[in-house]
């Protein structure tokens, strides 16, 4: 079933409260396979949306991280990205956890 953001939008109300309800979502999603936790919301979040692990030193980390962009994925949308998954890496590096998978999800076909 495909996934239709702009009814989540008219659901929720504003695009900022659709954002926030697809980041739910895919940590409800990845709580299907793993004891899931969520970052709030925050420019600093390291990468990092949903997490299954400990995010300190010698643990694994598996990482889901939610970029509604719901314009499609040009420059811009692939540099909010790679930026991310840069920060996931290197916020691992620096605290000293494996970070073994990360996914993004976005909702695009």
């Amino acid at each position: 079933m495909p996934f239709n953001h702009h009814a989540l939008i008219a659901r929720v109300g504003n695009e900022q409260g659709a954002r926030e309800e697809f980041a739910r979502l895919v940590a409800a999603l990845a709580e299907l396979t793993a004891r899931v936790r969520r970052i709030r919301e925050n420019p600093g979040d390291w990468g990092i949306d949903s997490f299954a692990g400990r995010l300190d030193e010698g643990n694994q980390v598996a990482v889901w991280q939610a970029k509604f962009l719901v314009n499609g994925v040009g420059d811009s949308q692939k540099s909010q990205i790679r930026d991310s998954f840069r920060m996931a890496r290197e916020s691992a590096a620096q605290r000293g956890y494996e970070l073994v998978r990360w996914t993004l999800v976005i909702p695009v076909d």
